[in-house]
């Protein structure tokens, strides 16, 4: 499981990459075009907000596979060694749990808004929602893989 992680994790890296390079291309032509030939592309706010979400969910799992989500420590800390890894345990099948829900409502919202089309570009409105189950996803591979390995050491 942890090799699906990490090959995860460099696809969503390279993804990350070129979705980030995309929306800076499209918003230097933006400015370019708005400012110096006085023209302006209807479509690049749009693009450049969905873009915006698709880089957050596909870089919250990045910091969730690499441990840069914020948690609080203060109570693990102080805690007996074996009551620690309980509570580490049980906080990560909390997450699991909450990753899944969200995953399921995330494709439900997928289904609810596939009819429904973007205002300027005319794309599907599922696919900008898509990030949400993807990147619910994403964080579910890496959390299994991580405790698969908490359990094996």
């Amino acid at each position: 499981m942890e090799k699906i992680s990490h090959l995860i994790d460099k696809i969503a890296r390279s993804s990350l990459f070129f979705l980030v390079s995309l929306m800076a291309i499209v918003v230097f032509a933006q400015v370019i075009l708005r400012f110096v030939f006085k023209h302006s592309l209807f479509w690049s706010e749009e693009l450049s907000r969905y873009l915006l979400v698709w880089i957050s969910f596909i870089g919250a799992s990045i910091a969730f596979k690499s441990g840069y989500h914020i948690g609080v420590q203060f109570m693990l800390n102080k805690a007996p060694n074996n009551f620690r890894k309980i509570l580490e345990f049980s906080s990560s099948f909390f997450i699991l749990f909450f990753l899944i829900v969200v995953t399921i409502k995330g494709v439900s919202l997928c289904r609810f808004t596939f009819f429904q089309f973007s205002p300027a570009m005319r794309i599907r409105m599922a696919y900008p929602y898509a990030a949400i189950p993807v990147g619910s996803l994403l964080m579910i591979i890496h959390l299994i893989a991580d405790i698969s390995e908490r359990i094996k050491s």
